[in-house]
């Protein structure tokens, strides 16, 4: 329930402010399941309008969750490397995106999706996007 309450204030809310109140709340609840974290994070960078996303919020999920599954979960470890692009730090994107793909290997669905992304994130770093982490 507290999940379809943080997704309410962030995709339709009026308090966006609010909306990461429950949010931080949330992940500080959810501080050991992993795929919890993950769904939070990718619904901050990829289901909530542009305007709405805080990248960094979506990053400490991200890590917390992939800290928990030992850099072992493809979904995860793609949830990061979002996080991480978002932020315009796009050399870290392909370093995790590349791990997310390493561990999709046995997942030709998933596998698919995920080196689509790569080959996006490839030319982002191509085209001259940053290449460390923003402060």
């Amino acid at each position: 329930m507290a999940l379809l309450r943080f997704q309410h204030f962030l995709f339709r809310g009026d308090d966006l402010k609010r909306a990461y109140v429950l949010g931080h709340a949330l992940v500080q609840r959810a501080n050991d399941d992993a795929q919890m974290l993950n769904e939070i994070a990718w619904t901050v960078l990829e289901d909530a309008p542009p305007s709405r996303r805080d990248a960094n919020f979506a990053l400490k999920a991200a890590l917390r969750a992939n800290e928990l599954t030992n850099s072992s979960d493809a979904a995860i470890l793609d949830t990061l490397a979002r996080a991480h692009f978002e932020r315009g730090a796009v050399k870290m994107a392909v370093t995790w995106q590349e791990r997310a793909v390493a561990r999709a290997a046995n997942d030709a669905t998933l596998l698919a999706a995920l080196e689509q992304t790569l080959v996006r994130y490839r030319k982002a770093l191509a085209s001259g996007a940053p290449q460390g982490d923003p402060k």
